[in-house]
């Protein structure tokens, strides 16, 4: 087990919980080769792409380890009506509730399963990506923590 691991089984099958969600995956490093390849063998949008997240691991003295992820994640729809405005800002609208709802189900867990710093945040950004699909969506960056005992002290 490592702590990139650890994160991917957290965060990706929370993703995939969202409704709407039809895929979840992270990245193969900074890249969107997995997202790609596999949106011309598979029903990817709805989507969630995950950048491997920065981490720093903090310890409070007490062998209590903490690995403090700065996550960036897209979440990408499928836009039928490329240049028919109202169905580019409908996709939109769709990419950036279900950003919103991944981060509600992060902070459902707040204390729990993960921490966040003081002042949670989440900071969404309109991007496109028309490479080879005509999608829409969101880049979505959060940070929080979750504990990684088990990775540091077995």
């Amino acid at each position: 087990m490592n702590v990139t691991k650890q994160f991917k089984d957290y965060f990706i099958p929370l993703a995939k919980t969202v409704p709407g969600i039809n895929y979840a995956v992270l990245s193969d490093g900074d890249r969107m080769e997995r997202f790609l390849a596999d949106s011309r063998s598979e029903d990817v949008y709805p989507g969630v792409f995950c950048l491997r997240p920065k981490c720093r691991l903090s310890d409070n003295g007490a062998e209590q380890t903490l690995g403090w992820f700065d996550v960036t994640f897209y979440v990408f729809c499928y836009c039928s009506g490329l240049g028919n405005y109202a169905d580019e800002d409908a996709t939109y609208d769709e990419a950036e509730r279900l950003a919103t709802e991944i981060y509600k189900q992060l902070r459902a867990n707040d204390g729990e399963q993960i921490l966040f710093e003081e002042g949670r945040s989440l900071m969404l950004e309109p991007v496109s990506w028309l490479v080879a699909d005509a999608c829409y969506g969101y880049e979505a960056k959060v940070r929080f923590a979750l504990p990684i005992n088990p990775v540091i002290y077995s």
